[in-house]
């Protein structure tokens, strides 16, 4: 654990920020693609979260196994310590959050290509 002085900190301890995987997409229509897949396949169990009254964050996923392109590339920490390049992949993950104010109730909170 170290100790930021910096102003927005206080002096407490912070945890430092480590990083456990990258992943990226690559382009802007690639990564709306993927997102409105991951939401489209995950439809009934989203209106299942948006019912619920304890409701937090609901972490959605979709893979396209034999989608000729890859929708994004992931390192792992494993792998770049092991020497690895990143790896094309063919799955997405999506963070919603509730926002009452939206069309649908939530808002993409998160969204990148995922290893599975």
């Amino acid at each position: 654990m170290t100790t930021d002085a910096g102003p927005s900190s206080g002096g407490l301890p912070t945890a430092p920020a480590r990083a456990v995987r990258a992943a990226s997409y690559p382009d802007r229509e690639t990564a709306q693609w993927a997102t409105q897949q991951v939401v489209d396949r995950n439809d009934q169990l989203i209106h299942r979260w948006l019912a619920r009254p304890d409701r937090g964050r609901l972490v959605i996923e979709a893979a396209w196994p034999s989608r000729e392109d890859p929708v994004g590339t992931v390192l792992l920490e494993a792998m770049m310590l092991a020497g690895q390049e990143a790896v094309e992949v063919r799955a997405a993950r999506v963070v919603l959050r509730l926002d009452p104010g939206s069309a649908h109730g939530f808002v993409v909170q998160s969204t990148f290509p995922v290893y599975l």
